[in-house]
């Protein structure tokens, strides 16, 4: 009876544990569509100033985060790259944060 008692007690933490990581999912197409709207938000913040800007390479790091490489070119001729983190919270918020930047001149 113990024996049962337990397994039974593993199976329900095991479920609730599952349940738990599946609702910290981040989808790949909703971090990329936030990034691009992250990335255009940050241009345009710039003004007239900002030329184009473009997200590129996606890759997902674990099952709550994908980063996105992206790019602004500026009409001055400088440009800035950087990483752009999405992370799934559990409120079902995306928490995003800027990683690497590096401005330069072309």
């Amino acid at each position: 009876m113990k024996v049962k008692v337990v397994l039974l007690s593993l199976v329900t933490v095991l479920l609730f544990s599952a349940a738990a990581e599946a609702a910290y999912f981040l989808p790949f197409g909703q971090a990329r569509r936030f990034s691009k709207l992250w990335v255009q938000e940050a241009c345009e913040a710039r003004g007239p100033s900002c030329g184009k800007w473009k997200v590129g390479h996606c890759a997902r790091i674990a099952a709550s985060r994908v980063d996105c490489a992206a790019y602004i070119i500026f009409n001055s001729g400088e440009y800035c790259v950087f990483l752009l983190e999405n992370r799934a919270q559990g409120n079902g918020y995306v928490h995003q944060r800027r990683h690497h930047l590096r401005c330069d001149h072309v």
